[in-house]
C-alpha cells in the first residue's frame, strides 16, 4: 500500500480541521452540562433541606431548643463533601447511583468531621458537643436505611443493654451502636468501611438475623488513632 504524504500546508489544514471538530462537539455538550449541573444543585439543596428538618426535629426531642444551632457553612460543607465522594464512587464504580447503604455511609462521614451542631455562646449543654454531632450523625445516617436494620441495631443495642445492668462494669459489652459510635469517635473515619459494615449487617440480618459476633469482630479490626481501646464507658447512651 502507497504511503500518503501530505504537505505541511495540508497538516495544517487538517489540524485545523480536528481542532474545529473537537469544538463543535464539546459545544453540543454544554448543554448536558449545564442540566446536569442544575440537577447537582437541586440535590444538594434537597439533602440540605431533609438534614435541616432532622436536625430541627432531633433538638426537640433532645430538648435543646435555644441551646444549640446549625452551623449553616458547615452544613453546606458536609452536602457538598457527601456529593463529592457520592460522584467519585459513581465513577470508580461505573455505577449510576450510590445505593443506600451508601448514602448512610458517607452522610454519617461527613457529619461526624464537620460537627455542623454549634453550641449558643453562653449555654451549658449536658451532653459534650461533639456527643450531639455523633449522634445526629447516626440519626441521619440510619434515616436512610432499610427499617428492618434499624431495627435489628436498636433491638440489639437493647438487649446488650439490659444483660449489661446483671453484669459488672469491667464485665459488660459493647452494642453495634455503641461500637459505631466509638469508632466514628475515635478511629480514623473511612466512608467505605462504614459502608462495609452495613452491608455486613445487611447481610447478617439475610443470614444470621440474630448473630452480630462476626459484626462485631470486623468493628475491632478497624486500626486505632492510638492508645489503647478506651478507658471509660462515657460514649454510652
Amino acid at each position: 500500500m502507497e504511503e500518503i504524504k501530505l504537505s505541511e500546508e495540508e497538516i495544517k489544514l487538517l489540524e485545523k480541521q480536528i481542532e474545529e471538530d473537537e469544538n463543535a462537539f464539546y459545544q453540543q455538550l454544554l448543554p448536558l452540562r449545564d442540566t446536569e449541573n442544575k440537577l447537582i444543585e437541586e440535590k444538594v439543596k434537597l439533602k440540605k433541606s431533609n438534614l435541616h428538618a432532622q436536625f430541627n426535629a432531633f433538638v426537640k426531642k433532645k430538648e435543646l431548643e435555644n441551646k444549640v444551632y446549625l452551623n449553616i457553612d458547615l452544613l453546606h460543607a458536609v452536602v457538598k463533601s457527601y456529593y463529592d465522594d457520592i460522584h467519585r464512587y459513581k465513577h470508580f464504580a461505573y455505577a449510576e447511583r450510590a445505593n443506600s447503604l451508601k448514602q448512610a455511609a458517607y452522610t454519617i462521614k461527613w457529619i461526624a468531621k464537620f460537627r455542623p451542631i454549634q453550641i449558643q455562646e453562653g449555654t451549658y449543654v449536658s451532653l459534650p458537643i461533639f456527643d450531639v454531632n455523633l449522634i445526629f450523625a447516626l440519626i441521619c445516617g440510619f434515616s436512610l436505611l432499610d427499617r428492618k436494620i434499624i431495627d435489628l441495631i436498636m433491638k440489639d443495642k437493647a438487649k446488650t443493654d439490659y444483660e449489661n445492668k446483671m453484669k459488672k462494669e469491667e464485665d459488660r459489652d459493647d452494642s453495634f451502636y455503641d461500637k459505631l459510635l466509638y469508632i466514628i469517635r475515635y478511629r480514623p473515619l473511612s466512608g467505605r468501611q462504614l459502608a462495609s459494615m452495613f452491608e455486613a449487617l445487611e447481610l447478617a440480618f439475610l443470614v444470621f438475623t440474630h448473630t452480630f459476633a462476626n459484626l462485631h469482630e470486623q468493628c475491632n479490626l478497624i486500626p486505632e488513632i492510638g492508645g489503647s481501646r478506651r478507658s471509660d464507658k462515657s460514649y454510652n447512651n
